[in-house]
């Protein structure tokens, strides 16, 4: 703590806890390492601390002008609404790193026993819900959902775009090995049956959002890819290069996909690919972000390069 008000040994006791919780300490707890309350109030009128909530604070490594450290937010949430409360939602998913959900945050999502009734707070979203034993690890020392509670609790609230790449991204990073205790946590649930319908759709194969979002839009028009990561071999079977999606069923050569949030409607921009004998489409955000956009484009290429019966000759 870089203030002349405070002793090293309170300034050594204060750096140590704040280690411990993501920069971030209560002001009760500075009182108990030896500070008085004007003297946290000096920490903050001279920029050293930053008030996150009302007697929660964010003793450093910060940036006036951005937004605290995602750790640094959740441990303030948690610190806020007290030692029973759990991280959990959309708050969860990032600091898990599950890829999909937009990047902005408004609000900390915090689960609270039945009884606990902390004071309103804008910046803070809590629901109360009871957790079952193994449904809540720790992050670094922050309680957290775990990942299959973490996703069971999003998909009944979220987007089905959004919810396939979470479930994408659990798989592709490993941090979940399938998705049967996903199944388990939100059967029986309200809005179950939707949520449950996404688990068959998910591939852990998918390394980006843009790519869970470009392949749902094709399962929803009805164009759904016949291979995902599709290798381009040369003559002696060697890997030349490999895109997001294939389609080549029933054509005269293979349609490819790559999401790479370049080019964009077939263009050539993006990375560039061998010559060969194929089709090859570009998908961007803006095409994903536009429903029924990436199947279209889709539906007019397999149109185009349909193998179709040739006309019997007259004699």
């Amino acid at each position: 703590m870089n203030s002349s008000c405070t002793s090293n040994s309170t300034s050594s006791t204060l750096t140590a806890l704040a280690r411990r919780q993501g920069g971030v300490v209560l002001r009760r707890q500075a009182q108990q390492a030896g500070l008085t309350r004007d003297q946290v109030r000096g920490l903050v009128q001279r920029g050293r601390w930053q008030a996150l909530h009302q007697g929660v604070y964010l003793t450093g490594g910060f940036a006036p002008d951005r937004p605290p450290p995602l750790l640094a937010r959740l441990w303030a949430a948690h610190l806020r609404c007290g030692p029973s409360s759990v991280i959990a939602l959309g708050a969860a998913a990032r600091v898990q790193r599950l890829a999909g959900l937009p990047p902005e945050m408004p609000y900390v999502d915090v689960l609270l026993p039945r009884g606990r009734h902390p004071r309103p707070d804008l910046r803070l979203r809590l629901h109360i819900a009871a957790l079952a034993p193994g449904e809540v690890v720790r992050l670094r020392g922050l309680p957290v959902t775990a990942p299959a509670r973490t996703l069971a609790d999003l998909l009944l609230r979220i987007p089905e775009d959004q919810a396939l790449s979470l479930l994408d991204s659990a798989l592709h990073q490993g941090v979940l090995p399938d998705l049967a205790e996903v199944d388990r946590a939100v059967r029986y649930r309200p809005g179950a049956d939707r949520a449950r319908c996404l688990l068959p759709l998910a591939d852990g194969r998918a390394a980006s959002a843009l790519e869970s979002v470009s392949r749902l839009d094709c399962i929803r028009g009805g164009v759904p890819p016949d291979d995902l990561k599709y290798r381009l071999l040369d003559g002696r079977g060697r890997q030349l290069a490999r895109t997001d999606f294939c389609w080549h069923r029933g054509l005269r050569r293979p349609l490819l996909g790559d999401a790479d949030g370049r080019g964009g409607g077939g263009s050539s921009g993006g990375r560039r690919l061998p010559p060969g004998d194929y089709r090859l489409l570009r998908f961007t955000w803006a095409d994903a972000s536009e429903p029924g956009r990436v199947a279209g484009l889709v539906r007019t290429a397999l149109e185009e390069l349909r193998i179709r019966p040739q006309p019997a000759r007259s004699r």
